[in-house]
């Protein structure tokens, strides 16, 4: 959870790592900052760091799940599948 103008707000990590992506991706790791991620997330470096402790534990887990949303489209249908 995060708070933000006076109020309790639920993170949902994989909407963060959904909104992360593209910022990673047009930045690169070393030039995107946290102020890019808090615009593209709506979460601010407060809620960041409650859930994810750092940048690179937020890219870390964002490519650990692209991974898996990888193998997972490789073995089945095909199908949209979301980050998680």
């Amino acid at each position: 959870m995060f708070h933000g103008h006076g109020k309790t707000t639920e993170i949902q990590p994989r909407r963060v790592l959904e909104k992360a992506l593209p910022v990673f991706w047009t930045y690169g790791f070393a030039r995107t900052t946290l102020p890019d991620l808090e615009q593209a997330t709506g979460v601010n470096k407060s809620g960041l760091y409650a859930e994810f402790e750092s940048k690179e534990a937020l890219f870390s887990r964002m490519l650990g799940s692209l991974f898996r949303h990888a193998q997972r489209w490789r073995t089945a249908d095909h199908g949209t599948a979301r980050l998680e």
